[in-house]
């Protein structure tokens, strides 16, 4: 699970990003994945006796075929009324299958094969880290359908 916001690195380089709340630590550190072309590993992996820098990347089914590819993180939403993912610059709709692993050598790994450590890149307190704007409506017409 991870949210999608902007972030300030302390040099000053604005991005997106995607917070890993799953990975906040005792000195007020958050994990955080940064978009592909900014910075490519987003966790550390033990595979092997070996550590390395990897990419979580998402596996998905089209649910308009019986397509099976793999996208990015940015690249993957939850909407109302279910997944959707972009492929080749197309948004479609898709059915999550699992998460993986790529190290720079294109290599795939599953998550049940490797220890992870934890995320590449840790955003401390001389981060900016826009907030994360969530708004709940509550809707009179819908509890009316549902009697």
């Amino acid at each position: 699970m991870w949210f999608k916001t902007r972030c300030t690195s302390p040099r000053g380089a604005v991005s997106q990003c995607l917070l890993l709340p799953q990975y906040v630590n005792e000195d007020d550190e958050i994990g955080v994945m940064l978009p592909a072309n900014v910075y490519g590993p987003t966790h550390t992996v033990v595979v092997r006796d070996a550590e390395l820098s990897v990419r979580l990347m998402v596996v998905v089914n089209a649910t308009d075929s019986r397509n099976e590819f793999t996208v990015d993180p940015f690249d993957f939403f939850l909407e109302s009324d279910g997944h959707y993912a972009i492929q080749n610059g197309s948004r479609r709709k898709v059915k999550f299958s699992k998460y993986v692993y790529f190290d720079e050598n294109g290599r795939h790994y599953e998550l049940s094969s490797v220890d992870t450590l934890g995320p590449a890149v840790l955003a401390d307190l001389s981060w900016q880290i826009t907030p994360i704007s969530m708004v709940f409506v509550y809707l009179v017409s819908h509890l009316l359908r549902a009697c």
